[in-house]
């Protein structure tokens, strides 16, 4: 019920702070749901976050695919500086973890 509004930002390159898509609750010094894609480094730092731009909430966050240990992962808004968890490597905090993603087809 209510009105749903979020995005997805899903890149394998690096990206920037700057506010793009105009979102009105994303920052543009902050790392949020409205971030530049930099496709100068392909492959780079990479993300893969869900927000509900609504309300300023990353729901789930994937950041710095290569790094291992030092990735950024997390549920909900980061109490860091970044809200979506860039920069954090707080993976290291976590002893394990499966990604399992559900696609549902839509009825013809």
């Amino acid at each position: 019920t209510g009105k749903l509004s979020g995005a997805i930002e899903a890149w394998a390159c690096n990206y920037g702070a700057s506010k793009v898509r105009g979102f009105e609750n994303a920052g543009n010094d902050t790392y949020d749901f409205d971030d530049k894609m930099g496709m100068e480094v392909n492959p780079g730092y990479g993300c893969l976050q869900l927000h509900d731009t609504l309300s300023g909430t990353t729901l789930f966050a994937f950041n710095n695919f290569r790094a291992g240990r030092d990735a950024d992962v997390g549920i909900g808004n980061s109490p860091g500086e970044q809200p979506d968890w860039t920069f954090s490597k707080s993976a290291a905090a976590y002893a394990s973890g499966k990604l399992l993603v559900l696609v549902r087809v839509a009825d013809k």
